[in-house]
């Protein structure tokens, strides 16, 4: 289910989580937590998750992309969520077991950046639209490989 992030988020709490944002991903970060009912446990080196539900112990990775991104050449195209295959194996592994559970949250925000709507999506779902394709990726400070899942993958409605 597709939940827009204006029914889950008062506009008034929106603004307070935004400015206690440090980065647009900690802002998305903030906002699942808030409509889930979620802790932060990005920063516990314990923790190989963004969240985690108190009550169920299920973790949670958000991504988030914005509707469009700016080309090299001038042109717009479709964003993509960047998903990292160790993290992915992770929540894999939380789902697989019989007391926990593991969870994405896809927000998609528009071209500026503001959070529009959310996903939440099985590992299981996620393994399907990436079906393998993990390549190489070149950051510095990462040595791991990634797929960019479009986003029309993760918001098309028959997912």
């Amino acid at each position: 289910m597709i939940r827009d992030v204006t029914e889950e988020v008062s506009y008034r709490r929106f603004q307070k989580l935004q400015e206690r944002a440090r980065t647009a991903g900690e802002l998305e970060e903030r906002i699942v937590a808030e409509a889930f009912d979620l802790l932060d446990v990005s920063g516990d080196d314990a923790e190989d998750a963004d969240l985690r539900n108190p009550r169920t112990q299920a973790r949670y990775e958000v991504k988030s992309a914005n509707a469009t991104v700016g080309s090299g050449n001038g042109e717009t195209e479709d964003g993509r969520f960047r998903l990292w295959e160790d993290q992915h194996r992770s929540i894999v592994g939380y789902d697989a077991q019989p007391d926990l559970a593991g969870w994405y949250v896809f927000v998609r925000c528009d071209r500026q950046g503001t959070p529009q709507v959310m996903r939440r999506v099985e590992p299981s779902t996620v393994t399907k639209l990436v079906d393998g394709r993990w390549n190489d990726a070149s950051h510095e400070g990462r040595d791991a490989r990634q797929y960019k899942l479009p986003i029309g993958e993760v918001f098309d409605e028959r997912l």
